[in-house]
């Protein structure tokens, strides 16, 4: 696993803070039975074979099925992370799937082996659309719908699809070893410490909230210049006051 933590800040602890430490998820070696899945060392050595640009001079174009540009762009962004479109054609995962051949997941399976077809120039991505609107019913029309929310209903529907086939992990707080068979979970989740400090006592609490995605507030436009992600990231970590009953001294601030 890979730790992400922030840079320290120098500022004087407030009465009360909370501070962050974000890291991506561990993903060793889950065995299932007679399957297995590849360890992140060996997921690491299988996706750098493989260039982004070969990737791109593969792909092919998406149609138009009403105002679904959004699902094209969805589909073109997606296809490119090729750890994730790997571990979702895993082998091992993909003999369980086969019993849900209406599911998102196999959907996007489907979306992917034709992408990979020479004979193909272009990819109808209705069977997506499709089984996305059974549980998304905004989806269900042909008008125009937010890229993003499509790209998260994706994910957590085949997250879902998969964890109620193999079951769920015993969650472990914390960059530690964590097995899961999700490509969802290796490839997009991460986690966040929040530590909350009673500056009265010192006790520190500790709480881990994990996350697909982090909003990232921008300053109104016009006012800063220049602004990086970084420092966009600097500002989503830094400490800050918070309310909050100290669970050891009682203390409230």
């Amino acid at each position: 696993s890979r730790e992400l933590r922030m840079p320290d800040k120098q500022a004087p602890v407030p009465k009360s803070s909370m501070s962050f430490t974000a890291f991506r998820i561990a993903s060793p070696r889950k065995s299932l039975g007679s399957q297995a899945f590849l360890t992140h060392e060996q997921r690491r050595a299988r996706d750098s074979s493989q260039s982004l640009s070969r990737l791109v001079s593969q792909k092919k174009g998406y149609k138009n099925i009403g105002n679904t540009c959004y699902i094209n762009a969805m589909l073109s962004a997606i296809s490119c992370i090729t750890c994730f479109v790997n571990d979702l054609m895993d082998p091992a995962l993909m003999g369980k799937m086969r019993n849900l051949p209406s599911s998102t997941g196999m959907a996007l399976k489907t979306i992917v082996e034709e992408s990979r077809m020479k004979d193909r120039s272009t990819i109808n991505p209705a069977i997506l659309k499709t089984a996305v609107a059974k549980n998304k019913h905004q989806f269900s029309t042909y008008q125009q719908q937010d890229a993003h929310e499509f790209l998260l209903a994706v994910l957590d529907q085949t997250h879902e699809e998969v964890m109620g086939i193999f079951g769920s992990p015993k969650d472990i707080a914390g960059p530690q070893a964590y097995t899961t068979p999700s490509p969802v979970q290796r490839n997009f989740e991460g986690a966040i410490t929040h530590e909350l400090t009673c500056t009265q006592c010192g006790n520190v609490t500790l709480c881990v909230e994990l996350f697909y995605v982090l909003s990232l507030s921008l300053p109104p436009e016009g006012t800063v210049k220049g602004l990086s992600t970084q420092e966009l990231f600097d500002s989503f970590f830094s400490i800050s006051n918070q309310d909050f009953k100290c669970q050891k001294c009682g203390n409230e601030t």
